[in-house]
Formats: structure tokens, sequence, C-alpha cells
């Protein structure tokens, strides 16, 4: 169940997402990702459709008390998963690559500011890119996932 605080941390995603304004949005014909549990869709439909798909989940990875319980580290677990034909999702996994990264909210990096005015952190990437032919989409269409997962770090307090 999604709170405030995966709330902060998808709005601060999707704004850092649209800071790419040549590749994602030809790509994605100006659509952001879709936000929540990767929604079931007829097999085959983002590829009939002609553009790539993108979903945005985030979940309470882990939050420690810090100073006595009056400040929270919080850690959220972001996963964008990108579906479509297999060159569509490489070139996507790539400029996405590129925004969430080590550099996210630091000099050289993508801008990161959460909604809420909290402290962000870190933007920590977890595993490599996954690219895998997606199981689940069948009647003979080349359908290709790729995942992104990072955890975000941020700053809460009571």
């Amino acid at each position: 169940m999604a709170d405030v605080v995966d709330n902060d941390v998808e709005q601060a995603v999707l704004t850092a997402w649209q800071t790419d304004t040549t590749t994602l949005p030809g790509l994605f014909g100006g659509r952001l990702p879709q936000t929540g549990r990767l929604k079931s869709i007829i097999p085959g439909t983002d590829v009939q459709a002609g553009k790539p798909t993108a979903n945005l989940d985030c979940r309470l990875d882990s939050r420690t008390a810090l100073a006595f319980g009056a400040v929270w580290l919080d850690k959220r677990r972001v996963t964008i998963t990108v579906r479509g034909v297999r060159a569509d999702v490489v070139t996507a996994v790539a400029v996405i690559r590129g925004i969430f990264n080590s550099k996210l909210g630091f000099a050289g990096g993508t801008p990161f500011a959460l909604p809420s005015g909290a402290p962000f952190l870190v933007w920590e990437p977890r595993r490599d890119t996954t690219l895998q032919e997606d199981e689940a989409t069948k009647a003979g269409k080349d359908v290709w996932q790729g995942i992104i997962e990072g955890i975000v770090w941020t700053q809460r307090n009571n």
C-alpha cells in the first residue's frame, strides 16, 4: 500500500524523468510512467500500439531511527519497468540509466528534489539493469522488458 512518502518519491522521480526532453517523449509518446503495481495488459498491445510502456513502483525498503527517533533515514525501493519491442526497450533503458544513477541530485547529474522538501540523500543503484523477453506475452509478439531498480535515501523528521 502506497503512503505519503511513496507519493513524494514517485513525484520526484516523475519530475526527474521529464528532464529528458528529446528521447523519452518520442519513445513514449509524451506519456509518463504509470505509477503503482505493474498493471496487467492484454499481451502484445504495447507492441501493437508502436510505443513502449513504462511503469513506476515505489515501496518502503527500510526505515532507521536516528537522533533518538526525531529523525529517520527512509529508504524507498524504486522500480522502473519498460515494456515494448527490444530496440525501444534498450534505448529507453539507456536514457533512464543516464538520469537515474549515482550522480542523481548532485553536481553533474540530474536535479532531484522531493515535493515535501525533505532532504534527498542519494540514489543507490540496485543490481544491473535487467533486459529480458517478457514470458507472459504470447501470440508471437517480440515483447521485451527492461527493469531499472534503485533505492532513494531521504531524511524524514517526526
